[in-house]
């Protein structure tokens, strides 16, 4: 329960900024006293008239408000203005996020191969902003994880919040003029044989591609012809691998 309180508490305050979630705690408790004081006043029977009743709900009423517009800043008034930071000299993809957060947990395996199929071509980092709580102002997010895209100067390009797909991200580059083509698969080559296999199709195994020898050959009668076998090891191997019915094979 803990753990799920603290999650909380840290995701608004990456969802929101400079946020201060013991304080929420509070407001929601005090709304739920507050509420059951209601409840109870309007049903008591007693000398207080209605206009005291009123005062002594607002007043709680104004500080918990006055509280939470203490507690939730404003958004920073540049936060939807591009940002700049030192170039490195390559297009930079920087992840700010958590370890604990979900989105960001299934963003971390993208990332890491990204970094190293992209190896000299693309700089990818990623910033844990629960563990340096001084980095999410600075790149001016309210939500994690958040991905931000920087040419060869530091400049931002476009950012996207959430989690978002390999195939996404490289389609976002080229649409911003950055190509990272993935490595191609490597090309399939039949090699040619040292020595050419001169002997007749009679003489091989169907198996094994080994020698037939007169005296162990096995033949089995198939639709398609007969299969000529080196050995009964080779038929029974055949006969185990068979997925129709075996009535009546031989």
């Amino acid at each position: 329960m803990f753990g799920a309180i603290e999650c909380l508490g840290r995701s608004w305050s990456c969802s929101q900024g400079d946020v201060r979630p013991w304080l929420l705690m509070i407001m929601v408790l005090a709304s739920f006293v507050l509420y059951h004081k209601l409840k109870a006043m309007i049903s008591k029977k007693g000398s207080l008239s209605m206009r005291q009743k009123l005062m002594r709900l607002i007043i709680p009423g104004v500080l918990i408000a006055a509280v939470v517009g203490w507690a939730v800043p404003q958004a920073p008034e540049n936060a939807s203005k591009a940002i700049q930071v030192a170039g490195s000299g390559l297009p930079r993809l920087l992840d700010l996020g958590a370890d604990k957060c979900i989105p960001c947990k299934r963003m971390a395996p993208i990332l890491e191969t990204m970094k190293e199929e992209f190896t000299g071509r693309l700089q990818v980092d990623f910033i844990d902003v629960w563990k340096n709580p001084n980095e999410a102002p600075k790149y001016q997010i309210n939500t994690i994880p958040t991905q931000i895209f920087f040419d060869a100067q530091g400049k931002e390009l476009w950012r996207h919040v959430g989690f978002i797909s390999k195939e996404d991200i490289l389609a976002k580059w080229t649409e911003l003029g950055y190509e990272f083509k993935t490595a191609e698969l490597a090309k399939i080559e039949r090699w040619k044989p040292v020595k050419q296999d001169i002997r007749s199709k009679d003489q091989i195994c169907y198996m094994c591609d080994g020698d037939i020898n007169s005296k162990t050959l096995v033949i089995v009668k198939t639709d398609g012809g007969d299969v000529r076998l080196c050995s009964p090891h080779c038929y029974f191997i055949m006969f185990s691998c068979l997925t129709e019915d075996k009535t009546d094979f031989h």
